[in-house]
């Protein structure tokens, strides 16, 4: 009986500026020794070139992906819960890995945990998706598990891609980081103008922070 493996990550979950991405990847169990042969490994340690080129490459040898773009507006509104839902950044995440493993239907589920309680988000994943798929939650599982690896490269790809076009509408706000003093500028110069794009997550303590500096 063939068996499906599945890899979740995501890219983008620091930034101030573009969506998050979260990508699940689920290979045949006999494809995965294909991985490391195609030069995966987590994405952070690859160049842009390297990750597109791999990406390619997946593309032919998965079974089955899904690719999920989480907008600043709702990653803000699972920030600032304002009506005491329960809800922040980690149980968005579970959520939609969740629907991903729903869509997929993989046999097992390796996912990069975000949570420093691995098993309390295995568990919130459980939760949503029954018993059918068995839930393994790691930290720094990208570096540690191909197919975990080659979903952080999709993700990265495909974040990459999106801010890439943001930067064709609104200009070089840097790498979207907090700490990029180029991402601080244009933050700046939204605030004196008063604008509030959608690009932007809002509820991120660095607004609230440059904000104060600005209108003391």
């Amino acid at each position: 009986m063939r068996r499906l493996i599945m890899g979740c990550d995501e890219a983008g979950r620091g930034p101030v500026i573009g969506p998050m991405v979260l990508a699940g990847l689920a290979f045949d169990e006999k494809c995965l020794r294909k991985l490391p042969n195609l030069g995966v490994k987590d994405s952070k340690k690859l160049t842009p070139i390297k990750r597109e080129h791999i990406y390619s490459k997946l593309e032919d040898i998965v079974e089955k992906s899904c690719v999920i773009k989480l907008a600043p507006k709702l990653i803000d509104s699972y920030v600032v819960d304002r009506e005491g839902r329960g809800k922040n950044l980690n149980v968005l995440e579970a959520e939609v890995i969740a629907r991903m493993i729903m869509e997929i239907k993989p046999h097992v589920a390796y996912i990069d945990c975000p949570d420093p309680n691995k098993y309390r988000f295995a568990g919130l994943i459980r939760g949503m998706v029954g018993p059918h798929t068995k839930i393994v939650c790691e930290h720094k599982a990208d570096s540690k598990r191909f197919v975990v690896a080659a979903s952080s490269i999709v993700a990265k790809v495909i974040r990459d891609r999106e801010v890439s076009k943001l930067r064709k509408v609104w200009g070089d706000f840097g790498s979207g980081y907090p700490s990029d003093p180029k991402t601080r500028h244009f933050l700046q110069e939204v605030i004196i103008r008063g604008d509030r794009p959608e690009i932007v997550r809002w509820s991120w303590n660095t607004l609230r922070k440059i904000s104060s500096q600005i209108h003391g």
